[in-house]
C-alpha cells in the first residue's frame, strides 16, 4: 500500500513537472511577451543558412533595432539588432554567422552609452529566452567571474558561495523550473500573447529583421544616460566588443560604428563628463582598430521623431536610415547636406581642468631696480 501511494507521488510529481516545462520549451510564443519574437528571430539567423548574402549586417540595441531601416541602406541588409542586448550578443551572433554565411561587405554597429556600463537583460531576456547556447553561456558566466573583468556587469553571486549560485540560477532556467516562468504564463493566460507575436514575427521577416518599439507621433522624457555623471566601462562589455571588432577584422569586414539619435531635451541633459568620457572611449577604441570606421557625434533629433522616450518612430528612422545610407552606404562622396548635418553633432570634448592645488606656490623673483649712473 505505502509503495503504491509513493509510486503515485513520484508521477503526480513528475508530472507537475514534466507537463509546465515542456509548455515552457515549446511554447513561449504563447505566453512571453513581445522581445521573445525578436529574440528568437535573431537566433534562428545564426542558426540557420541565410537564403542569400547579406552585404551588410546591422547590430546593436533596441535603440538600433528601431531607428535603422535595413532595406533603406540595401535591398540585403539585415538587422541583428536586438532589444535589451550588449556586446555579449552582437559578439556570439557574429561568430555563429559567420560559420554559416559568407561575411558581409559592412557592418553598421551601435550600441547604446548605457550598454557599456551594465547588463540589465542578461538573465530575464538571454538565460530566460535559452538565446545563447549552454557552452557560450557558461563561457559567458566564467568570464564574468574572472577577477580582471570584475565588477561583473550583471548579477554575478555574493559570497563563497557566488560560483554556485550562478550556475544553480543558470541551470534552473535551463530545466525549465516552472516558478521562473510563472508571472509570464500568468499575465498571458496561457495563450493570450500567441496571435501578437506571430504578428511581430512576421513583420521582422518583412523588414529584414527590423521592429518599433514606440508608435507615438511625438514623445519626450528623458533617457537613462541623463542619470549618469561620468562614464565608467565594465570590462567584460568592453572587451566583448573588441572580441567583437577583432572577429570582423579576421574576416575583413569594414565595420562602422554610429550612434542612433535621441530626442533634444535628453541631450541637452546630458552631463559634459558623460560626453566627454564616452567620446574619449570611442577614440580610444579606434586607436586599437584603426581600419574601423567611428562617427563620435551624438546625434539628435526633435520629439516629433520619437515613437517613446528611447525609440525613433517612423519619421525619425526613415530620416536617419537616408542619412546613413548617404554617408556610409553610396559610391562617391557623401552630400554636403549630409556632411553639415554630421558636423552639428561633433561633440567637442573640453580640455581637462588643471588642479591648481598641485602646484607649488613659487614667489616670482624680484627685479633688481635699477641704479643710475654716478
Amino acid at each position: 500500500m505505502k509503495k503504491r501511494f509513493f509510486l503515485k507521488l513520484l508521477l503526480f510529481l513528475w508530472l507537475a513537472y514534466t507537463v509546465p516545462a515542456l509548455f515552457i520549451q515549446f511554447g513561449g510564443m504563447n505566453f512571453f511577451n513581445r522581445e521573445y519574437p525578436m529574440w528568437m528571430h535573431k537566433k534562428k539567423q545564426m542558426e540557420q543558412k541565410s537564403p542569400v548574402d547579406r552585404d551588410i549586417l546591422i547590430f546593436g540595441d533596441s535603440r538600433t533595432l528601431a531607428g535603422v531601416l535595413p532595406k533603406t541602406l540595401s535591398p540585403d541588409a539585415f538587422s541583428l539588432a536586438i532589444g535589451g542586448s550588449s556586446s555579449i550578443e552582437a559578439y556570439y551572433l557574429l561568430k555563429h554567422y559567420l560559420r554559416l554565411n559568407k561575411p558581409p561587405k559592412q557592418i553598421l554597429y551601435s550600441m547604446t552609452p548605457l550598454h557599456f556600463l551594465k547588463e540589465s537583460c542578461f538573465w530575464n531576456r538571454n538565460v530566460m529566452f535559452k538565446f545563447l547556447s549552454v557552452e557560450d553561456s557558461l563561457e559567458v558566466l566564467n568570464r564574468s567571474r574572472e577577477k580582471k573583468m570584475k565588477p561583473c556587469p550583471f548579477y554575478c553571486g555574493k559570497g563563497r558561495f557566488g560560483k554556485a549560485e550562478i550556475y544553480w540560477k543558470y541551470w534552473s532556467h535551463k530545466l525549465n523550473l516552472p516558478y521562473l516562468y510563472r508571472a509570464e504564463i500568468v499575465k498571458a493566460r496561457l495563450f493570450d500573447r500567441r496571435e501578437s507575436n506571430l504578428t511581430r514575427w512576421k513583420y521582422l521577416e518583412e523588414t529584414n529583421g527590423h521592429s518599433f518599439f514606440g508608435r507615438k507621433k511625438k514623445a519626450g522624457g528623458m533617457i537613462q544616460e541623463t542619470k549618469h555623471k561620468t562614464f565608467q566601462t565594465r570590462k567584460l562589455l568592453v572587451q566583448y566588443a573588441k572580441d567583437f571588432l577583432m572577429l570582423a577584422r579576421r574576416h575583413g569586414i569594414q565595420v562602422i560604428v554610429v550612434n542612433v539619435p535621441v530626442n533634444d531635451p535628453s541631450y541637452k541633459k546630458l552631463k559634459p563628463k558623460f560626453l566627454d568620457g564616452y567620446t574619449a572611449f570611442l577614440e580610444k577604441l579606434q586607436k586599437q582598430f584603426p581600419e574601423m570606421i567611428v562617427d563620435s557625434g551624438y546625434p539628435h533629433y526633435p520629439v516629433n521623431h520619437f515613437g517613446d522616450t528611447s525609440h525613433l518612430n517612423e519619421r525619425g528612422a526613415k530620416r536617419f536610415s537616408r542619412y546613413l545610407k548617404e554617408r556610409y552606404f553610396m559610391v562617391g562622396p557623401p552630400a554636403p547636406s549630409v556632411l553639415k548635418e554630421q558636423a552639428k553633432w561633433k561633440v567637442v570634448r573640453k580640455p581637462e581642468k588643471k588642479d591648481l592645488r598641485l602646484k607649488k606656490k613659487t614667489s616670482s623673483p624680484k627685479k633688481e631696480a635699477d641704479t643710475p649712473d654716478r
